[in-house]
């Protein structure tokens, strides 16, 4: 009676040593492991073997699992930064564009009298000076607004 009960107790313990392990990864990117296969996942079919457990393989899988965190974090990143370029862009262009006709008006009118209101609504004659100075400073916004930024440099210590 106690063979039999060994020898059954023997192939319950061993009948599960080569069993079939399923792994998926779910729409937030974790992997599962799981002996039934999920209905609606992509599923990849793995051996199960009984014994000695194979780190190499679950290192592995920790080392795929870091990869592909890293590359969608470097893939937002680099989607964050191109929306901000886009954005940059626009700015520059528009700035670029205000810049253009504000030296524009200038060129027009050199050599005649420009007239501003003052805070309190008065209209008052802008100087040749200052005519002259508005010109060049209109020149500068065109220059940099116009013609792509220049790199920035560290301060030397």
């Amino acid at each position: 009676m106690t063979k039999i009960f060994l020898i059954a107790l023997l192939t319950l313990l061993f009948s599960n040593a080569n069993a079939k392990l399923y792994q998926y990864t779910d729409a937030d990117g974790n992997v599962h492991f799981t002996d039934t296969p999920p209905i609606d996942a992509n599923v990849q079919e793995r051996e199960f073997k009984g014994g000695k457990p194979n780190t190499d393989s679950v290192e592995k899988l920790h080392a795929e699992r870091a990869a592909t965190v890293k590359a969608k974090e470097e893939a937002a990143k680099a989607a964050v930064v191109s929306e901000q370029e886009a954005k940059n862009k626009e700015i520059r262009a528009k700035n670029c564009e205000i810049a253009k006709k504000r030296l524009q008006f200038y060129e027009d009118n050199a050599g005649r009298r420009i007239r501003t209101a003052n805070a309190d609504g008065e209209y008052i004659y802008r100087t040749p000076e200052e005519i002259t100075a508005d010109t060049d400073e209109a020149k500068a916004l065109v220059e940099e607004w116009c013609n792509p930024p220049k790199p920035k440099t560290a301060p030397q210590p």
